[in-house]
Protein backbone atom coordinates (compact mmCIF):
# COMPACT_ATOMS: atom_id res chain seq x y z
CA UNK A 1 0.00 0.00 0.00
CA UNK A 2 3.02 2.32 1.06
CA UNK A 3 4.88 1.91 -1.94
CA UNK A 4 1.11 2.57 -4.28
CA UNK A 5 0.76 5.98 -2.55
CA UNK A 6 4.59 7.06 -3.05
CA UNK A 7 3.55 5.85 -7.21
CA UNK A 8 0.43 8.07 -7.12
CA UNK A 9 2.10 10.79 -5.36
CA UNK A 10 4.51 11.01 -7.90
CA UNK A 11 2.21 11.01 -10.30
CA UNK A 12 0.11 14.00 -8.66
CA UNK A 13 2.97 15.71 -8.41
CA UNK A 14 3.66 15.41 -12.23
CA UNK A 15 0.44 16.39 -13.11
CA UNK A 16 0.30 19.39 -11.24
CA UNK A 17 3.40 20.49 -12.46
CA UNK A 18 2.47 20.10 -16.08
CA UNK A 19 -0.93 21.49 -15.49
CA UNK A 20 0.27 24.59 -13.68
CA UNK A 21 -1.16 23.92 -11.03
CA UNK A 22 1.82 24.17 -8.68
CA UNK A 23 2.54 27.71 -10.38
CA UNK A 24 -0.71 28.95 -9.74
CA UNK A 25 -0.57 27.63 -6.40
CA UNK A 26 2.79 29.75 -6.15
CA UNK A 27 0.71 32.82 -7.46
CA UNK A 28 -1.67 32.41 -4.82
CA UNK A 29 0.66 32.15 -2.07
CA UNK A 30 2.83 35.44 -3.20
CA UNK A 31 0.15 37.67 -3.86
CA UNK A 32 -1.76 37.03 -0.31
CA UNK A 33 1.38 36.81 1.42
CA UNK A 34 2.86 40.14 0.33
CA UNK A 35 -1.04 41.80 0.30
CA UNK A 36 -1.09 40.72 4.08
CA UNK A 37 2.25 41.66 4.89
CA UNK A 38 1.86 45.20 3.14
CA UNK A 39 -1.72 45.88 4.98
CA UNK A 40 -1.12 43.84 7.98
CA UNK A 41 -1.14 46.78 10.28
CA UNK A 42 -4.93 48.07 8.59
CA UNK A 43 -6.21 44.18 8.81
CA UNK A 44 -7.73 43.21 12.23
CA UNK A 45 -7.55 39.62 13.01
CA UNK A 46 -10.83 38.33 11.80
CA UNK A 47 -10.39 39.38 8.19
CA UNK A 48 -6.85 37.81 8.00
CA UNK A 49 -8.79 34.39 9.72
CA UNK A 50 -11.60 35.04 7.18
CA UNK A 51 -9.10 34.96 4.29
CA UNK A 52 -7.38 31.64 5.52
CA UNK A 53 -10.68 29.85 5.89
CA UNK A 54 -12.39 31.23 2.60
CA UNK A 55 -9.32 31.35 0.55
CA UNK A 56 -6.19 29.29 1.87
CA UNK A 57 -7.51 26.19 3.49
CA UNK A 58 -9.71 25.45 0.93
CA UNK A 59 -7.86 26.21 -1.83
CA UNK A 60 -7.26 22.77 -3.31
CA UNK A 61 -11.34 22.25 -3.14
CA UNK A 62 -11.04 24.59 -6.32
CA UNK A 63 -7.99 22.95 -8.02
CA UNK A 64 -8.92 19.55 -7.42
CA UNK A 65 -12.25 19.19 -9.37
CA UNK A 66 -9.86 20.27 -12.59
CA UNK A 67 -7.11 17.55 -11.81
CA UNK A 68 -9.60 15.22 -11.98
CA UNK A 69 -11.86 15.97 -14.92
CA UNK A 70 -8.28 15.83 -16.63
CA UNK A 71 -7.70 12.51 -15.20
CA UNK A 72 -10.95 11.55 -16.58
CA UNK A 73 -10.34 12.91 -20.00
CA UNK A 74 -7.18 11.19 -19.99
CA UNK A 75 -8.81 7.58 -18.72
CA UNK A 76 -6.55 7.83 -16.00
CA UNK A 77 -9.29 6.82 -13.50
CA UNK A 78 -10.17 3.78 -15.90
CA UNK A 79 -6.85 2.57 -15.74
CA UNK A 80 -5.61 2.52 -12.70
CA UNK A 81 -9.39 0.57 -11.57
CA UNK A 82 -7.82 -2.52 -13.34
CA UNK A 83 -4.75 -2.41 -10.84
CA UNK A 84 -4.72 -3.08 -6.84
CA UNK A 85 -5.01 1.17 -6.24
CA UNK A 86 -8.13 1.87 -4.27
CA UNK A 87 -10.51 5.00 -4.40
CA UNK A 88 -9.26 5.59 -0.33
CA UNK A 89 -5.33 5.48 -1.49
CA UNK A 90 -6.35 7.25 -4.67
CA UNK A 91 -7.91 10.10 -2.96
CA UNK A 92 -5.69 9.95 -0.10
CA UNK A 93 -2.39 10.77 -2.54
CA UNK A 94 -4.76 13.91 -3.22
CA UNK A 95 -5.88 14.80 -0.53
CA UNK A 96 -1.80 15.08 0.79
CA UNK A 97 -0.23 16.74 -2.24
CA UNK A 98 -3.05 19.51 -2.21
CA UNK A 99 -3.04 19.65 1.82
CA UNK A 100 1.03 20.14 1.69
CA UNK A 101 -0.10 23.26 -0.45
CA UNK A 102 -3.00 24.49 1.52
CA UNK A 103 -0.47 24.51 4.49
CA UNK A 104 2.01 26.11 2.97
CA UNK A 105 -0.62 29.05 2.35
CA UNK A 106 -1.68 29.14 5.55
CA UNK A 107 1.79 29.51 6.56
CA UNK A 108 2.61 31.97 4.75
CA UNK A 109 -0.44 34.15 5.58
CA UNK A 110 0.12 33.06 9.06
CA UNK A 111 3.80 34.80 9.38
CA UNK A 112 3.16 37.61 7.12
CA UNK A 113 0.36 38.56 9.18
CA UNK A 114 2.96 39.14 12.12
CA UNK A 115 0.43 37.48 14.95
CA UNK A 116 1.38 36.06 18.41
CA UNK A 117 -0.24 32.71 16.48
CA UNK A 118 -0.79 29.50 18.23
CA UNK A 119 0.78 27.50 15.32
CA UNK A 120 -0.13 23.91 16.77
CA UNK A 121 -3.63 25.31 16.78
CA UNK A 122 -3.22 27.11 13.70
CA UNK A 123 -1.74 24.07 11.31
CA UNK A 124 -4.54 21.71 13.05
CA UNK A 125 -7.19 24.01 12.28
CA UNK A 126 -5.78 24.53 8.82
CA UNK A 127 -5.60 20.92 8.17
CA UNK A 128 -8.81 19.90 9.72
CA UNK A 129 -10.31 22.52 7.11
CA UNK A 130 -8.15 21.68 4.13
CA UNK A 131 -9.40 17.82 4.58
CA UNK A 132 -12.62 19.00 4.67
CA UNK A 133 -13.06 20.62 1.93
CA UNK A 134 -10.96 18.57 -0.29
CA UNK A 135 -13.42 15.13 0.93
CA UNK A 136 -16.28 18.10 -0.53
CA UNK A 137 -14.36 18.32 -3.83
CA UNK A 138 -13.87 14.49 -4.66
CA UNK A 139 -18.01 14.49 -3.64
CA UNK A 140 -19.13 17.08 -6.33
CA UNK A 141 -16.46 16.33 -8.82
CA UNK A 142 -17.42 12.36 -8.53
CA UNK A 143 -21.16 13.56 -10.04
CA UNK A 144 -19.62 15.82 -12.62
CA UNK A 145 -18.76 15.69 -15.96
CA UNK A 146 -17.30 18.86 -17.19
CA UNK A 147 -14.80 21.78 -14.83
CA UNK A 148 -17.66 23.95 -15.33
CA UNK A 149 -20.30 21.74 -13.93
CA UNK A 150 -18.15 21.43 -11.21
CA UNK A 151 -17.73 25.11 -10.78
CA UNK A 152 -21.43 25.50 -11.10
CA UNK A 153 -22.16 22.03 -8.39
CA UNK A 154 -19.27 23.75 -6.02
CA UNK A 155 -21.54 27.22 -5.51
CA UNK A 156 -24.72 24.86 -4.33
CA UNK A 157 -22.72 23.11 -2.53
CA UNK A 158 -19.94 25.62 -0.75
CA UNK A 159 -22.27 28.68 0.18
CA UNK A 160 -24.89 26.67 1.99
CA UNK A 161 -21.69 25.13 3.89
CA UNK A 162 -19.71 28.35 4.13
CA UNK A 163 -22.12 31.16 4.84
CA UNK A 164 -23.32 29.72 8.87
CA UNK A 165 -19.43 29.66 9.61
CA UNK A 166 -20.00 33.67 10.14
CA UNK A 167 -21.54 32.55 13.49
CA UNK A 168 -17.94 32.09 14.68
CA UNK A 169 -17.85 36.21 14.72
CA UNK A 170 -20.06 36.30 18.02
CA UNK A 171 -18.12 37.10 20.95
CA UNK A 172 -17.98 34.80 22.18
CA UNK A 173 -20.04 32.18 20.04
CA UNK A 174 -22.04 29.82 22.09
CA UNK A 175 -20.76 26.40 22.62
CA UNK A 176 -23.45 24.71 21.17
CA UNK A 177 -23.13 26.23 17.52
CA UNK A 178 -19.91 24.01 16.77
CA UNK A 179 -22.42 21.63 15.58
CA UNK A 180 -22.27 23.45 12.52
CA UNK A 181 -18.57 22.14 11.24
CA UNK A 182 -17.45 25.39 9.54
CA UNK A 183 -18.16 27.00 12.60
CA UNK A 184 -16.22 24.78 14.65
CA UNK A 185 -13.19 25.39 11.67
CA UNK A 186 -13.76 29.35 11.55
CA UNK A 187 -13.49 29.59 15.41
CA UNK A 188 -10.15 27.61 15.86
CA UNK A 189 -8.99 29.12 13.46
CA UNK A 190 -10.03 32.87 14.97
CA UNK A 191 -8.32 31.40 18.40
CA UNK A 192 -5.05 30.37 17.13
CA UNK A 193 -4.77 33.81 15.42
CA UNK A 194 -5.40 35.80 18.19
CA UNK A 195 -3.55 33.61 20.43
CA UNK A 196 -6.33 33.15 22.49
CA UNK A 197 -6.50 30.44 24.87
CA UNK A 198 -9.38 28.26 24.79
CA UNK A 199 -10.90 26.25 27.88
CA UNK A 200 -10.01 22.30 27.40
CA UNK A 201 -14.18 21.79 26.87
CA UNK A 202 -14.47 24.59 24.37
CA UNK A 203 -11.52 23.01 22.47
CA UNK A 204 -12.66 19.52 22.46
CA UNK A 205 -16.04 20.52 21.41
CA UNK A 206 -14.26 22.31 18.50
CA UNK A 207 -11.73 19.97 17.33
CA UNK A 208 -14.82 17.01 17.84
CA UNK A 209 -16.81 19.18 15.39
CA UNK A 210 -14.54 19.79 13.05
CA UNK A 211 -12.07 16.59 13.11
CA UNK A 212 -15.76 15.06 12.79
CA UNK A 213 -16.57 16.64 9.66
CA UNK A 214 -13.59 16.41 7.49
CA UNK A 215 -13.41 12.69 8.12
CA UNK A 216 -17.01 12.19 7.08
CA UNK A 217 -16.42 14.52 4.16
CA UNK A 218 -12.88 12.17 3.23
CA UNK A 219 -15.37 9.20 3.65
CA UNK A 220 -17.89 10.88 1.98
CA UNK A 221 -15.50 11.25 -1.06
CA UNK A 222 -14.15 7.64 -1.06
CA UNK A 223 -17.02 6.35 -1.30
CA UNK A 224 -18.09 8.35 -4.48
CA UNK A 225 -14.94 7.25 -5.96
CA UNK A 226 -15.63 3.83 -5.58
CA UNK A 227 -17.81 3.66 -8.22
CA UNK A 228 -14.82 3.95 -11.06
CA UNK A 229 -12.30 1.62 -8.72
CA UNK A 230 -14.78 -0.61 -7.50
CA UNK A 231 -14.29 -2.37 -3.54
CA UNK A 232 -10.80 -3.51 -3.08
CA UNK A 233 -9.00 -4.79 0.07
Amino acid sequence: MIDRLIMLIRHDVRLQWRYGILAAYGVVIFMTGGLIWFLRDLMPGWFISLVIFTDNAPVGFFFLGGLLMLERAENVRDTLAVTPVSAGEYLTSKLLTFLTLSLMAVTVVGIASGKQINWPLFVFAGTITAVFYLGLGAFVAARTKTVTGYITSSVVWFLPLLLPAGVAFLDPMPLWLSILPTAAQLDLILAALDSERLSYLRLFVLTLSASGAAATAYYIGVRCLRRDFGEKS
